[in-house]
């Protein structure tokens, strides 16, 4: 919270916490000030939501117990993207300003799609044959689906025991609603622009996924107000300790210098 300028609110990926900005934030400290919010349910203190505009509704309210009024700097990372754009929706529709919109490796659920199986089965032949790598790959590949396995097959029923720590219980129950709105959220024309930082390493497995790699899809929502500016890593570690201070020196020009009312 240091820092007399107005401040950054940060929006968090699926699992719902937003500790994924904690070195970002200490990069930008101690001019910058910048506020973490988790979705609602996080703790266990209601049944989570799955809908974005219920979840971006209700982090709004703990936003503006904050700052009140605009001109508001929202930043959302992954799933978080979709949550700052929807809270975005709701406070211009309120009349409030929203002075920077930006995602932080983010993709439109047109700008982030699976393959047709064809076209994923004719992509591993092609790394399995020809491209250098292919040990990584593997591994890459088992990782996830390990990974894929373990969420669909086993969580439910840790969840039932004493097994799972309570809060990983509260987790995964959060992801798995957010998992959901993701496949709900059909975001809307927005009249405002957005700040896109892409990773800019694309990891191997996701040649599975169409992406629209130059705006991820937001142009269309946004008549083409959108700048890209690319970050060092990959999805997973964009935001982490080594990546953080570039991350930081990239947003801080977009960042207002206007003190906080």
């Amino acid at each position: 919270s240091q820092g007399s300028v107005l401040p950054l609110f940060c929006f968090p990926g699926a699992r719902g916490h937003p500790v994924t900005f904690a070195p970002m934030s200490m990069c930008l400290a101690p001019d910058y000030p910048c506020y973490g919010l988790t979705v609602p349910g996080f703790n266990g203190e209601q049944t989570p939501y799955d809908q974005v505009e219920e979840i971006a509704a209700a982090m709004l309210q703990n936003l503006r117990r904050v700052q009140p009024s605009g001109p508001y700097q929202l930043a959302g990372y992954s799933y978080g993207g979709l949550l700052a754009f929807e809270a975005a929706q709701q406070l211009t529709a309120a009349g409030e300003t929203v002075s920077l919109l930006a995602m932080f490796d983010t993709s439109t659920p047109d700008g982030f799609a699976i393959r047709p199986r064809w076209q994923r089965m004719a992509f591993h032949a092609w790394i399995l044959a020809a491209r250098p790598g292919r040990r990584k790959y593997i591994r890459e590949r088992l990782a996830h689906r390990q990974q894929v396995r373990c969420a669909a097959v086993h969580a439910p029923a840790m969840a039932e025991t004493d097994a799972l720590p309570r809060e990983e219980a509260f987790a995964r129950e959060v992801e798995a609603a957010n998992n959901r709105a993701t496949g709900r959220y059909q975001p809307k024309p927005y009249g405002g622009s957005i700040v896109i930082f892409r990773a800019i390493d694309r990891q191997t497995y996701r040649v599975a996924y169409r992406y629209d790699t130059v705006i991820s899809g937001w142009a269309a929502l946004t008549d083409g107000r959108c700048r890209v500016i690319d970050l060092p890593g990959d999805h997973m570690n964009v935001l982490s300790v080594e990546n953080s201070p570039i991350a930081a020196a990239k947003l801080k020009p977009h960042l207002s210098t206007s003190l906080a009312l």
